[in-house]
């Protein structure tokens, strides 16, 4: 159905609108939380909003694409699974926020270690290019690569693991409690990231495949 196509075009446009949005929004978390730079986190906070309206609008579009449609097969798991990835797109999005508010209190990065900013910085970038790929794996339903960015997820909690066992909180859990929950929440945001983005994977695998998988 031609009406259905393009109107399942637009839909995804709005969802790659929202990783478009959420990668900057992340990119700009970590360096404001390893630069102390407080207006860049600012950004972040306010565009935050954008990201959630495009959730909403994708849910309600997708609804009323399959009440009016009626679509079957492939169409329809591909717009059910819009739904789906929209939601964990938007998570993905409130971590970014959730650590720019943290680089904000943190502003002076008093309570960061070298180390600590170093990991910090690789881990976000890794997400940061989880994210780009799982948008295109998702635009091109292409289900081995959806597999194949679960296992580059390995390197990611390498990183993650190394960072804890540096115990980045040893200095400061005495003296400075807030910054202890701090660095807590940002390790906390970046490991469940890794959950959202196996989630996208899983729903590029359901389009293609048909297939309920959990990676």
């Amino acid at each position: 159905m031609i009406i259905l196509d393009e109107v399942m075009n637009e839909i995804l446009l709005k969802v790659v609108l929202m990783f478009d949005l959420t990668i900057i929004n992340h990119n700009k978390a970590i360096e404001a939380l390893i630069s102390g730079d407080h207006h860049l986190a600012l950004e972040v906070i306010e565009s935050d909003e954008k990201i959630n309206q495009l959730e909403q609008q994708i849910n309600y579009d997708v609804m009323l694409a399959i009440a009016k449609h009626q679509p079957v097969a492939r169409d329809l798991r591909y717009l059910i699974a819009m739904i789906k990835v929209a939601n964990d797109v938007e998570r993905i999005g409130d971590y970014a926020k959730s650590n720019a508010k943290t680089a904000i209190i943190n502003s002076d990065r008093t309570f960061l270690t070298t180390i600590f900013l170093k990991n910090m910085k690789r881990m976000g970038d890794i997400i940061a290019r989880l994210l780009e790929d799982s948008k295109q794996a998702f635009l091109n339903v292409d289900v081995d690569k959806a597999y194949s960015l679960v296992r580059e997820d390995n390197s990611l909690v390498k990183i993650l693991n190394e960072t804890l066992e540096n115990n980045p909180f040893e200095e400061i859990k005495d003296n400075n409690v807030e910054s202890f929950v701090s660095i807590n929440g940002v390790i906390r945001t970046l490991e469940r990231t890794r959950g959202h983005l196996a989630n996208i994977c899983e729903a590029t695998i359901f389009v293609g495949n048909g297939e309920f998988v959990e990676l």
